[in-house]
């Protein structure tokens, strides 16, 4: 039993037909644990083994079937990309455990463009369970569904899990529609809008990089001295020291010019990110500040390929 599941799994992974075959087999063995019978469900759908496709269905519409065991059942019919799944996962979507209907999602996610699993991503995006939500919001982002954009904006804005509306503001920017830029935009500039809220957009937008970033830097800009908020300021840097960008350079030299420490040395990530031409001399700077933090000091030396100190002369 130790080596059961590896060995089941590697058959998913170097088998073929005949060994598809060999695992249908085990689909009606009554020997297996619980445990061994998921791995198998897996391995089929991983496999496409058609073979077992109406075996997994028996086992999908079972009540009295272990309900994890039908929760695999229903994501490997879905991974073999068989038309005939999708009808079979539809109608099983009114399934009253919930951790059944996300893994439906896990299935049905693998026919974009199909309108009947469109639609069950719909509801998902509505589901009373949390979990639910946050696998349909993901496969709607996996599926470039832009028809979802409005329903990701309406979880973003009230749904009550914070997980969920995370979800929503990176699907949102990987969709790239104009409806769903704006909507971020807009809180970003929203006063009422939270700044943990406004650090994940910033997050989102400037990894996708099709939207935001002038009202980005607008945004930076606004916070870079203010002490009140020292986390978003944190934030921001952090994610503009990720890219190199010309535009990133006089924020970068306001980071650059703090008395803040860790502004600072965001300042020095993102320089050292961009070599900005016209922020080297607040890097210099630093190196010539006898109250810099000694550790800004060193790296900005570093930065700079100075082996001697320039204040030791």
């Amino acid at each position: 039993e130790n080596y059961f599941n590896d060995a089941i799994s590697c058959l998913g992974d170097i088998g073929g037909p005949e060994e598809a075959m060999f695992l249908a087999e085990y689909l009606d063995r009554e020997d297996l644990s619980v445990a061994q019978r998921q791995t198998l469900m897996r391995v089929c759908g991983k496999m496409h083994a058609e073979e077992t496709w109406g075996r997994l269905v028996d086992i999908i519409e079972n009540d009295d079937e272990n309900v994890f065991v039908r929760m695999y059942a229903a994501e490997s019919i879905g991974m073999m990309k068989l038309d005939k799944s999708v009808p079979v996962l539809t109608r099983n979507f009114g399934a009253t455990d919930p951790n059944l209907r996300q893994y439906i999602i896990k299935g049905i996610k693998n026919y974009p463009g199909n309108s009947e699993a469109e639609n069950i991503i719909m509801q998902g995006i509505k589901d009373d369970h949390w979990r639910v939500r946050q696998e349909s919001i993901r496969a709607a982002k996996e599926m470039k569904l832009t028809s979802a954009v409005p329903f990701l904006i309406y979880r973003a804005k009230n749904d009550s899990e914070k997980v969920i509306k995370n979800e929503c503001l990176d699907s949102i920017a990987v969709l790239n529609t104009d409806e769903g830029n704006k909507f971020l935009i807009g809180q970003l500039q929203d006063k009422k809008v939270s700044d943990a809220e406004k650090g994940k957009i910033v997050e989102v937008l400037l990894r996708e990089g099709k939207a935001g970033e002038k009202e980005i830097l607008e945004l930076a800009d606004s916070v870079v001295n203010d002490d009140k908020r020292k986390t978003l300021r944190y934030t921001i840097g952090k994610e503009l020291a990720k890219y190199d960008n010309a535009s990133f350079a006089p924020i970068c030299q306001k980071y650059l010019s703090s008395k803040d420490p860790q502004t600072q040395s965001l300042g020095l990530d993102m320089y050292k990110k961009g070599k900005y031409s016209s922020a080297k001399v607040n890097v210099e700077a630093i190196t010539l500040d006898k109250k810099a933090n000694a550790g800004n000091k060193k790296r900005a030396e570093k930065i700079l390929g100075i082996t001697e100190p320039v204040y030791a002369k």
